[in-house]
């Protein structure tokens, strides 16, 4: 049984950690019979629950170690016993043959416990891939623990793959993981810890010697050893060190050591304004940690579940103030309100969220965000302007066939194309999901400014803004009344250009802000009042004062069109007889009074006298039924 314990002890045969080592003793080089040499090291060795040798499964990794066919291989291995015998077995690495290409028998009790090697003449070998399989067994070959039969993967070539380069890899927990090697130039290690690093070559199947030497900067921080070709990084004290590997074939890599605990904060009792509190650090890499005293926090009060006394209500975006009371300090304590919004950070859009959330034209995203970045779609868009208007019944369905049956926005959309603010997409398209770009906004904004009869004939100069040739021809007029207005100002970018951007996309920040600008203007800028045409007929000699014309019609006469005009009424032999007045003479449902007021209205300037002012002309009649209209 003690026999067995000790055999069990040496099946934990550490290949070099590095597995075996195509190497010669001390890394020196060992002649062959034809002269050529060699001395390549493998990666390390990978154990194996295969039941007996007879099963191994062929070793397909791409860290490969390549030997010139002809060259030695030196396979170098270690144990923690010198009792048994130590198998090395050579296989072909396919999927159908498992036959012994060559093999060596070791007994442990002739080693000195500090490393073995097996010369392998590779000229027996032909040109492939191969297994090297060891373990520990009996006489005959057995293994005593299938869990530890280690193999290594290598190939027989033909010429010589000379190294390019290597550099440094982690092996976690001294174990090798093949399909996740990745090089690296920097690591952290906990201090007191060590991190065992090989070597990763290129190219991975490269020939020529693998021995390596490595050497530390600054050994009291992070210091050095190797075995079996690979290195053991010892953390000593906080600080850097760079560690330099170099080959035998003169190739070099370096990796940068930090010494650090990487701390993870957790507030084990939280301060308060009365009591001091405690923060625990641990490292998430080892698991060391200390403790620190938190000071007092004046501000860390507890009202019990109180809500404050309002002083000043929170907006939209700006906090408010309110009183509370603490349980702990006994103090009645002022505290801020926060804002209904957690996520409005720029103060240019303040006022303009406060007044459309305030009035209930625009909601947040959620309950607590405005979304300020994300793009208002075009459904949106005409829902505030909808909203604004107090949302109006609309009579007739819109032509557009995407809206959703219900939705939100239905009336809206009808509303604004009813009283054309807006026209769709196309003719029967509004695309109500699509956001709105800067150019379409503009032109809705324009549209709603001339329905509100607000003043639109200011329009700036666009040639100022680097990208005014981008404008599409229907949106021009409506961004330039929208720079006059001051409604959009630009965009400034890093070039130190201005631009429009009327095809981007409007946030919803910014969406808002043109509204809100909107607003600002239109309450000082009404649309100029219109003069009344005064512009004669064909047929008029000369304008009449309005309002001697309309002094001279008769009662039960309404006039029109008071297009005659004569400064003084004076009798001239040279007088132009002026174009009579328009008139229209209202049927009242009295036939009598009705046809009375016609003959007094001709009798008024017929009978008169007619040589400085033509008659009027009656040209509309609101007749009787069946009465013929007079000619």
């Amino acid at each position: 049984m003690k026999r067995l314990r000790t055999l069990l002890m040496v099946l934990a045969m550490a290949l070099c950690l590095s597995g075996l080592s195509f190497a010669a003793e001390a890394g020196a080089i060992e002649p062959i019979d034809d002269g050529s040499v060699a001395a390549p090291q493998l990666y390390a060795g990978e154990s194996s629950t295969a039941s007996g040798v007879g099963s191994i499964t062929p070793y397909t990794t791409d860290y490969q170690q390549s030997i010139v066919r002809g060259h030695n291989g030196s396979f170098r291995f270690y144990t923690t016993s010198g009792s048994g015998y130590a198998w090395m077995k050579i296989y072909r690495a396919d999927e159908t043959s498992d036959t012994v290409a060559d093999q060596q028998k070791l007994n442990l009790s002739e080693w000195n416990h500090t490393g073995a090697k097996w010369t392998a003449k590779t000229a027996s070998l032909s040109i492939g891939d191969y297994i090297i399989c060891c373990y520990v067994g009996d006489e005959n070959g057995k293994p005593m623990n299938q869990d530890k039969i280690y193999r290594e993967h290598f190939t027989i070539v033909a010429n010589e793959v000379p190294l390019t380069s290597m550099g440094f890899f982690r092996i976690p927990n001294g174990e090798y993981d093949r399909g996740a090697v990745t090089t690296t130039k920097t690591v952290t290690i906990c201090p007191g810890q060590k991190a065992v690093f090989s070597m990763a070559y290129t190219p991975v199947n490269a020939t020529g010697n693998r021995n390596i030497t490595y050497t530390s900067d600054n050994p009291d921080v992070a210091a050095v050893s190797k075995w079996c070709g690979n290195v053991t990084i010892d953390a000593k004290a906080a600080g850097t060190a760079t560690i330099t590997a170099t080959s035998d074939e003169k190739a070099t890599a370096t990796l940068t050591v930090t010494v650090a605990h990487s701390y993870e904060k957790t507030i084990t009792t939280a301060p308060t304004c009365v009591s001091t509190g405690v923060a625990t650090y641990t490292c998430s890499v080892c698991g060391a940690s200390y403790t620190e005293e938190l000071p007092v926090d004046p501000k860390a009060h507890d009202f019990g579940g109180k809500a404050p006394v309002v002083i000043t209500p929170a907006t939209a975006t700006r906090p408010g103030q309110g009183q509370n009371h603490c349980t702990l300090c006994n103090q009645g304590v002022i505290v801020e309100i926060p804002p209904v919004f957690n996520d409005t950070t720029q103060e240019y859009y303040y006022d303009a969220v406060d007044y459309f959330y305030a009035n209930g034209y625009i909601t947040g995203t959620a309950s607590n965000h405005f979304g300020p970045a994300t793009p208002l779609n075009r459904a949106m868009v005409v829902t505030i302007l909808y909203r604004m208007e107090g949302t109006p019944a609309v009579t007739e369905p819109s032509p557009f066939i995407d809206l959703k049956e219900n939705a939100y926005y239905v009336n809206a959309v009808t509303w604004a194309y009813e009283n054309k603010i807006v026209e769709g997409i196309d003719a029967f398209h509004f695309r109500p999901d699509q956001p709105i770009i800067r150019q379409d906004l503009a032109t809705i904004l324009l549209r709603y400014a001339n329905y509100k009869k607000v003043d639109t004939t200011g329009k700036a100069d666009l040639s100022s803004f680097a990208d005014s040739e981008t404008i599409r021809t229907y949106a021009k007029d409506a961004a330039a009344w929208c720079v006059e207005a001051g409604i959009i100002n630009g965009i400034q970018r890093a070039d130190g250009n201005t631009y429009v951007a009327p095809l981007n996309n409007t946030k919803r920040c910014d969406a808002v802000t043109m509204l809100y600008r909107y607003i600002l203007f239109a309450k000082d800028h009404p649309a100029p009042v219109e003069e009344p045409d005064t512009t004669p007929d064909d047929d008029a000699a000369a304008p009449a004062d309005e309002a001697d014309a309309t002094a001279a019609v008769p009662g039960g006469v309404t006039l029109l069109s008071a297009s005659c005009h004569t400064p003084t009424v004076t009798l001239l032999s040279d007088a132009e007889p002026c174009a009579a007045p328009k008139v229209t003479i209202p049927y009242s449902g009295d036939l009598a009074a009705w046809w009375q007021a016609i003959v007094d209205w001709y009798h008024h300037f017929i009978v008169g006298d007619p040589s400085w002012f033509a008659g009027p002309k009656v040209t509309t009649y609101d007749v009787p039924t069946g009465m013929e209209v007079p000619t």
